[in-house]
């Protein structure tokens, strides 16, 4: 571990992720589903007292039963459930939207005060239930994925086509058709 001072902040770097755990104010988890949960569960009594943790994934059933858990358990920590509905190319001053699962009905007036503090310029879209979020999400997703499919093949029954190959019409071929 090492200090920096960073705009007059102390800041503590360290290299050791459970070192950091245990000494943070704020935690945020942004890996992959099973190493949030991993790592949560692992960590989960290293927690900092008053300390924030932050999860952002797609997937909420499991990981909301895990905070809800630790927000239960240890009246002094935070949790947030989150899922931004923008990309890494996002503007950040623009409308952006993020999806919010409330965690601890208990907290929820200081889990909402966080988000707004944390991004205040954001859409909130609030999902009570985690399961309805993951229903919600996956149909989303499935739909992309059915939209690329359907643009897929239409693509290739042109590309096979008589007139996309110039057969025939005079048309020419596939670089006089783009």
């Amino acid at each position: 571990n090492y200090a920096s001072d960073y705009n007059n902040q102390n800041i503590v770097i360290s290299g050791d992720v459970f070192e950091s755990v245990k000494i943070s104010d704020i935690v945020v988890f942004c890996t992959p589903v099973n190493e949030i949960i991993k790592m949560i569960n692992y960590n989960s009594t290293l927690f900092k007292s008053d300390s924030i943790i932050i999860e952002i994934s797609s997937i909420k059933s499991t990981i909301h039963r895990i905070l809800s858990d630790i927000s239960t358990n240890r009246n002094n920590i935070v949790t947030l459930c989150l899922h931004p509905m923008f990309g890494p190319g996002a503007f950040i001053f623009t409308k952006n939207k993020i999806i919010f699962n409330p965690v601890d009905k208990n907290k929820r007036e200081i889990e909402e005060n966080l988000l707004n503090r944390i991004f205040p310029s954001f859409e909130r879209i609030t999902i009570e239930d985690p399961d309805q979020h993951d229903l919600a999400i996956s149909v989303i997703i499935s739909l992309i994925y059915f939209i690329n499919f359907v643009f897929s093949k239409c693509l290739v029954e042109l590309s096979n086509s008589k007139e996309f190959q110039g057969e025939g019409n005079g048309n020419g071929n596939l670089m006089q058709f783009l």
